[in-house]
């Protein structure tokens, strides 16, 4: 099973422009339960032709929230 989270920030958020330094070394992750899941799989990757072939990012967690630091 797959499944595709998409996020809503509770706070409007500023994207960066390129090049730029971030103040923040954190990303929070928080998602809904799904109830028949027992683990998530998570990856992070930058935005290119397959961000996924080699993520910054990827980890499973059985807990519905994540903080990547």
């Amino acid at each position: 099973m797959c499944a595709v989270l998409l996020f809503g920030a509770s706070a409007p958020a500023d994207e960066p422009g390129d090049g730029s330094i971030l103040s923040r070394t954190q990303l929070r992750l928080e998602w809904d339960d799904i109830d028949s899941a027992s683990a998530y799989e998570i990856q992070l990757g930058i935005a290119t032709v397959d961000p996924f072939s080699d993520p910054l990012v990827s980890t499973t967690t059985t807990d519905s929230r994540l903080l990547i630091t």
